[in-house]
């Protein structure tokens, strides 16, 4: 990860969106989100007064699901598994970075 990228991930990790704001940023209605949190594709951080908080990076989670939604016609269900996938393969990627450079500099 670049220090572009960390500075990226910080911003969106400490921005708190309300279900309504993750709503009209997705443009998808509220059901759609109670049914993400439901198959835990993503997990609100806090609930106060009954009311939703979600983190800026459940922002961009959401987006893919989103997208592999539409754009592929998964199920919800099939989403979760395609969205953990994918967050494997990252953090495998990001130990292999690790581990060449690592190599690299011995």
């Amino acid at each position: 990860m670049t220090r572009q990228q960390e500075i990226k991930v910080t911003i969106v990790d400490e921005t708190d969106l309300s279900l309504g704001e993750l709503c009209g940023l997705l443009r998808v209605q509220v059901e759609t989100i109670v049914e993400m949190v439901d198959e835990s594709i993503v997990t609100p951080v806090a609930a106060t007064e009954g009311r939703w908080r979600f983190r800026g990076s459940d922002l961009a989670r959401l987006r893919r699901a989103v997208r592999l939604q539409q754009d592929l016609g998964l199920n919800l269900p099939g989403v979760a598994v395609a969205l953990d996938l994918m967050d494997e393969v990252a953090a495998l990627r990001a130990q292999l970075t690790l581990s060449m450079r690592r190599l690299d500099a011995d």
